[in-house]
C-alpha cells in the first residue's frame, strides 16, 4: 500500500486523473485505481511506466522501503 499511496500522491500533485496517467503509462485506468487502493500487485515493466508518465525516478516511490 506504500507504493500506491506514494503514486497517489504524486498523480494527485501533478493534476492527474486514473484515466490521464493511465494513458501516459500505456496501462489500464483500472490497473492505476487497484495499484493506489493496495489492491494490486505491478508488474515491474507497468511500475516502470507509471514512474516514466510520473516524471520520477523509480528511486523516488521506492526510497525507504
Amino acid at each position: 500500500m506504500v507504493v500506491g499511496n506514494r503514486i497517489y500522491k504524486m498523480r494527485t500533485a501533478r493534476h492527474l486523473s486514473y484515466q490521464t496517467l493511465a494513458d501516459k503509462a500505456e496501462v489500464g485506468k483500472w490497473t492505476v485505481i487497484r495499484l493506489e487502493k493496495g489492491n494490486l500487485g505491478i508488474a515491474v515493466k507497468n511500475f516502470i511506466r507509471i514512474c516514466k508518465a510520473l516524471g520520477v525516478d523509480a528511486s523516488d516511490i521506492l526510497d525507504g522501503l
